[in-house]
C-alpha cells in the first residue's frame, strides 16, 4: 500500500486539531478532579474552591495557605463571634507560586479588607531547580487545573465515589475539622536566634509579588504562621520579619503567643505537632478573632441580609459539628461506663 504523503498544511492541521482535543480532555478532567476533591462530609470537606461558590465580594477576610491553615483556623467560628465573613483557601503544602496564582483568582471575585498568608511557603523548595519547576506548574495550573489538583485522583476511584458531591458549595467555609489527639514530646522549637533562615531567592521575591498583589488590591496584609514544631523557628521568624518591614505589612507570629493562647501540645495536636485538632482550632481563632476586631474595626454581618448564604453554611455546618460532639461524648460515656464494669 503506497504512503500518502501529507502536506505542511495538513500536518499542521493535524496537530491542531490534536493539540485541541488533548486541551478539551485535560479541561474535562480538571472539572472532574476539583469536584471529586468535595467531600460529602461537611465536617471534613475543606474544599478551598467552595470561594467560588459564595456571593462576590462578600468575604471580608481571606486565610491564604497550607494544611496549618484549613486545621488551624475556624472560619464559622469568627463567624457566631464576631459576625466576620472569612474563608480559608488551604492546599496541602501550597507553594508561594501557587498563592500568588490563587489569590489572584480570588480578587476577582471577592475584595477582603484582610489577607491572611501563610510566609512558611516560602521554604519549601531549596534549589533553584525544584523552585522553577513549582512555579512553571503554578503557571500551567492557571490554564488547566488538572496540574494544581493532581492529589485528588485518588478520590476518581470507584470505591470513593459515594464521598465526593459535584456541589461547589462548603459549610465549613475552608476549615478541616480533626477530632484526633496525639501530642507533641518534643523541644522548644523557639529559642532564641540571631541567625536568618536560607529560602530561595525565586521563593522570596514571589511572596513580595503575593503581598504586593494583595496590597494593591486595597487589603490590609498580615504573614500569620500557626504555632507548629515542624515547620519553624526562630531563624525562619528572622527572615520573614525582615521581609514584612520592608513591604509594610504585619507579622504575627501566634508561635511566639502559644502562652497567651493556653495551648496544650499534649492535647491540641492530632498528629504529635503538624497540625492542630479540633480544640487547639478553637485556640487559635479565638485570637485571631479578637486581633481583627480590634486592629481593623470590621463590620459584623450577622444581621445583614445580604450574607443570608453565608449564615445559612454556618447553620448547615453547625448541626453537623454538634452531631459529630455529641457522638463523640456518648462514645466516651460508654468507654467510660465498660472501664467501670470490667474493675
Amino acid at each position: 500500500m503506497k504512503r500518502r504523503n501529507l502536506t505542511f498544511k495538513q500536518k499542521l492541521k493535524n496537530v491542531l486539531i490534536f493539540a485541541l482535543v488533548l486541551f478539551l480532555a485535560m479541561e474535562i478532567l480538571s472539572w472532574i478532579v476539583i469536584r471529586c476533591g468535595n467531600d460529602k462530609n461537611i465536617l471534613t470537606n475543606f474544599n478551598s474552591r467552595g470561594i467560588f461558590a459564595e456571593e462576590d465580594h462578600t468575604i471580608d477576610v481571606v486565610a491564604m495557605g497550607s494544611s496549618n491553615y484549613y486545621s488551624g483556623i475556624q472560619a464559622n467560628k469568627l463567624w457566631e463571634e464576631h459576625g466576620i465573613s472569612a474563608y480559608v483557601w488551604g492546599e496541602p503544602s501550597q507553594r508561594v507560586y501557587e498563592m500568588t496564582n490563587n489569590m489572584r483568582k480570588i480578587l476577582k471575585h471577592q475584595s477582603p479588607k484582610v489577607i491572611f498568608l501563610e510566609p512558611n511557603a516560602v521554604f519549601r523548595d531549596k534549589s533553584m531547580m525544584a523552585a522553577f519547576n513549582q512555579k512553571l506548574k503554578s503557571y500551567a495550573s492557571r490554564f488547566i487545573p488538572l496540574f494544581a489538583y493532581h492529589n485528588h485522583w485518588k478520590m476518581l476511584s470507584p470505591l470513593k465515589w459515594n464521598k465526593w458531591t459535584t456541589d461547589m458549595t462548603c459549610a465549613s467555609h475552608g476549615y478541616f475539622a480533626r477530632f484526633g489527639k496525639k501530642g507533641y514530646k518534643g523541644k522548644d522549637w523557639m529559642g532564641a536566634s540571631d541567625q536568618v533562615e536560607y529560602a530561595n531567592p525565586m521563593a522570596v521575591r514571589e511572596l513580595r509579588k503575593c503581598i504586593r498583589l494583595c496590597k494593591n488590591s486595597g487589603a490590609q496584609v498580615v504573614l500569620t504562621t500557626i504555632p507548629g514544631p515542624k515547620e519553624w523557628s526562630m531563624k525562619r521568624y528572622n527572615l520573614i520579619r525582615q521581609i514584612a518591614e520592608e513591604e509594610g505589612v504585619q507579622l504575627l507570629d501566634l508561635n511566639q503567643k502559644m502562652d497567651e493562647m493556653k495551648l496544650d501540645w499534649k492535647h491540641d495536636t492530632v498528629d504529635a505537632g503538624y497540625h492542630l485538632n479540633y480544640w487547639g482550632a478553637e485556640k487559635i481563632t479565638d485570637y485571631l478573632g479578637n486581633y481583627l476586631t480590634e486592629n481593623y474595626g470590621l463590620e459584623d454581618h450577622r444581621n445583614d441580609p445580604a450574607y443570608s448564604q453565608y449564615q445559612a453554611e454556618y447553620e448547615k455546618y453547625q448541626d453537623a459539628l454538634q452531631g459529630k460532639l455529641e457522638a463523640m461524648k456518648k462514645q466516651a460515656e460508654k468507654k467510660k461506663q465498660a472501664r467501670k464494669e470490667a474493675a
